[in-house]
């Protein structure tokens, strides 16, 4: 029987190579120090004076604004809201009455006279404003008073022979209006 090779036998050192790129390491990183870098210490810079001559900016009053900003602003500012039809603000341009119709898209003065004195109403309720009217359906009288939103009060004509007959007519009109089968007048 053979004897099979030893595989210890077989190895090769390479201490002699390991050695040499250490020697190598060594060299470089004696002769490879870092040298003393001084940094100056930064200086401050003066404040920027800024004036009127400067295009980036715009004066109002004593102070300036970035120009940028200032356009932005004006860009943004919604457009001025007109009195009037719809607008929830008394108008009496149209020579005809006061109106006055909060999320109206086109707004009528009252078709006839309902004869509601709105001067004498205002005066027993305590209101402090009569603000104006709309027609929509029936007649509405709006009244200010602080602190509370706008009152009002409705009027129209409902034929009848008595108000029970009356109130029918009229439960009968705003049903079809409103659009609602369950309304009642109290």
């Amino acid at each position: 029987m053979s004897a099979s090779p030893n595989p210890s036998s077989l190895r090769v050192t390479t201490t002699t190579g390991l050695g040499g790129i250490w020697l190598l390491l060594s060299a470089l990183l004696v002769t490879a120090c870092p040298a003393e870098v001084t940094i100056p210490a930064p200086t401050k810079a003066g404040p920027v004076l800024v004036d009127d001559s400067d295009p980036r900016v715009v004066r109002d009053g004593k102070d300036l604004y970035p120009a940028k900003v200032i356009e932005r602003a004006e860009q943004a500012e919604p457009p001025p809201t007109t009195a009037g039809l719809g607008s929830g603000k008394p108008d009496e341009s149209n020579g005809e009455c006061r109106l006055y119709a909060p999320r109206l898209p086109e707004p009528e003065c009252c078709k006839g006279e309902y004869g509601l004195d709105a001067e004498f109403a205002r005066e027993q309720c305590g209101l402090e404003l009569y603000l104006g009217e709309s027609f929509q359906g029936t007649c509405g009288y709006y009244f200010h008073k602080t602190g509370a939103a706008p009152l009002w009060l409705r009027a129209s004509f409902v034929d009848g022979d008595t108000v029970a007959a009356a109130t029918a007519t009229h439960d009968a009109k705003m049903k079809r209006v409103a659009k609602n089968e369950q309304f009642a007048s109290s």
